[in-house]
């Protein structure tokens, strides 16, 4: 039987055992610019940990001194996409069509780069961005969904009734 474990801040419990999870946008996958409206799951626990340190890497690489160089050349890159597909667009040949959607989704890249970044600065510490980290433990999620098969991380587009996970609370 597999076990999936969702990550949660403390302050949000009484909601939760009140109405369950919700498919929605939260605080982190914003902060993360995921637009899927899911409930994330880790498969097993140390895909769960492995989650926590990978969301810490993520929140140091885009604050102080890393955050502001990732900004920069974020920018730098937008203006330097905006200014190739603006020449590109003025162009009548037909050659220049295929790459112009290309250099667009490069754009796209540097602007979900610079939009994280800029959402991590609302945060003063990654403890703050955490907060007390409580892990939702559920055995057998039907309807789940992965990136990748070989990654534990995933999601399911259903609501999970409250009584169907047990609380953990995870101190750091």
């Amino acid at each position: 039987m597999d076990k999936y474990y969702h990550s949660t801040k403390y302050e949000y419990l009484d909601d939760i055992s009140e109405l369950g999870l919700i498919p929605k946008i939260g605080e982190r996958s914003a902060s993360v610019d995921d637009d899927k409206q899911v409930v994330f799951f880790s498969k097993g626990e140390i895909s769960a940990v492995l989650m926590f340190f990978a969301m810490r890497w993520f929140y140091e690489s885009h604050k102080g001194e890393a955050g502001e160089e990732l900004l920069a050349s974020s920018k730098a890159q937008i203006e330097y996409y905006d200014k190739l597909i603006s020449k590109r667009q003025n162009k009548k040949s037909w050659f220049f069509a295929p790459n112009i959607e290309e250099l667009k989704r490069n754009r796209d890249n540097a602007i979900a780069i610079k939009n994280r970044t800029e959402n991590m600065k609302k945060y003063q510490s990654f403890e703050e961005y955490w907060g007390t980290g409580v892990y939702l433990c559920v055995d057998d999620v039907q309807g789940i969904k992965y990136n990748h098969p070989d990654i534990h991380n995933c999601w399911v587009e259903n609501s999970i009734l409250p009584e169907s996970f047990n609380v953990f609370v995870f101190k750091f």
